[in-house]
């Protein structure tokens, strides 16, 4: 990604996928301790019997390990389980992965980031009931979100396996498309929408909505004045009812990440609010394409800056060889200082000139949008979202927030 698509990720908050992260399902006892896992933010593991020392001790080989595990459960025929088990939970498990946790019968499971370990859990009090865990291998966990496997039937895909403890990064896509309305992954972003009800989803309003978000990229992308990458985007769907409609921008620009935050306009949050609380498209894209301009215009100014310091540096370089330039032995030295000064200085030079003209990158992404060309972007723009809306009303369609 360049350096204006990373400024713009941190500006907007847009979830990147972390392609070293993984992600663990964490069975919960049937569901028994569902509730308590997710009101008091932590997971643990059974085998109380087995203390961490156990499993951490270097000195001790493999086999042993088992031997021991097994005098503590004599009933239990994997005991290389058991220990495998444990590893992962306090070894392969790190910090920053997310765990999943099913509810009774996998009808919600939640998601979250995986902490630290942790000794002790203070169990919050609720007007009903619940099992409270007292297992001793415990982490901590920062909850995100609930998601359904009814929303989304391929989540069941993820359930498959039986054991306490199960690596399902494999199936990440299905969980980032539940878990975030859209995120980057590579070089793609993804934009997923859900449909919430049982009523049928015609083939008209199908191609409705599909027509509607690829005329806003269009529609920005003509804004910014860069080509059109509609006829690259790639859809996926799980459109049962309810279900899932998740379409996929490779290669994208910093245009189809304008055109996102545009998208969203649809779906509420105070950026497409009037004074009086009511959902004004124009007024969502303005404020989208100010804070864009300001971005840019940060951008541009932080790189001119960069160069003329860059420049300075070089120029305090050659006066420091020439003040030492008195003996026969620094003579080599100063060449070579020289050399490296007139090289950054001309980089330097390079960079002002290119950023006085808007820098390199920003010129073949995006520039800053004038209050005349976006006036004349609206009307087209809002014709767009006011169709995206009418389907999406009609057949109780969110995003995934």
């Amino acid at each position: 990604m360049t350096e204006l698509q990373n400024a713009l990720i941190k500006e907007f908050e847009i979830p990147v996928r972390d392609s070293e992260q993984r992600i663990w399902m964490l069975r919960t006892e049937s569901g028994r301790f569902y509730r308590d896992f997710t009101k008091n933010n932590y997971v643990a593991l059974g085998w109380d019997k087995v203390p961490f020392s156990v499993i951490n001790d270097k000195a001790t080989d493999e086999k042993s390990k088992k031997e021991k595990i097994s005098l503590l459960y004599p009933d239990e025929s994997r005991p290389g389980l058991i220990l495998s088990q444990l590893k992962t939970f306090y070894f392969k498990m790190k910090s920053g992965d997310l765990v999943l946790i099913p509810s009774e019968s996998s009808k919600q499971l939640f998601m979250g980031t995986i902490g630290d370990v942790i000794t002790s859990v203070e169990h919050i009090e609720l007007e009903d009931e619940y099992d409270k865990c007292e297992y001793s291998h415990k982490r901590s966990v920062k909850w995100i979100k609930a998601i359904s496997p009814n929303i989304d039937v391929y989540l069941n895909k993820a359930l498959k396996s039986h054991q306490a403890v199960s690596d399902v990064t494999e199936y990440a896509d299905l969980f980032y498309r539940n878990i975030f309305p859209y995120y980057i992954e590579g070089e793609s972003i993804h934009l997923t929408f859900q449909k919430n009800t049982d009523s049928n989803f015609s083939v008209c309003d199908s191609i409705k909505l599909q027509m509607a978000v690829i005329e806003i990229f269009q529609s920005v992308s003509a804004m910014y004045g860069l080509p059109d990458n509609s006829n690259t985007f790639k859809l996926k769907t799980a459109v049962g009812s309810p279900g899932i409609i998740e379409i996929i921008v490779e290669n994208f620009n910093s245009a189809n990440i304008v055109s996102i935050l545009t998208v969203l306009c649809v779906f509420g949050g105070s950026i497409s609010k009037d004074e009086n609380g009511n959902t004004s498209f124009s007024i969502g894209i303005s404020s989208i394409v100010d804070r864009v301009n300001n971005l840019l215009n940060d951008h541009k100014n932080r790189k001119l800056i960069d160069a003329q310091i860059r420049k300075s540096d070089a120029e305090t370089q050659k006066i420091l060889a020439d003040i030492k330039n008195d003996g026969a032995i620094a003579k080599a030295n100063v060449k070579k200082i020289k050399a490296e000064a007139n090289e950054t200085d001309a980089s330097a030079q390079k960079i002002i000139s290119e950023s006085k003209q808007i820098s390199a990158e920003t010129t073949k992404t995006l520039s800053s949008i004038s209050e005349e060309q976006l006036q004349a972007s609206v009307p087209t723009i809002t014709t767009s979202l006011g169709s995206l809306q009418q389907v999406s009303e009609q057949n109780d369609i969110t995003i995934s927030a």
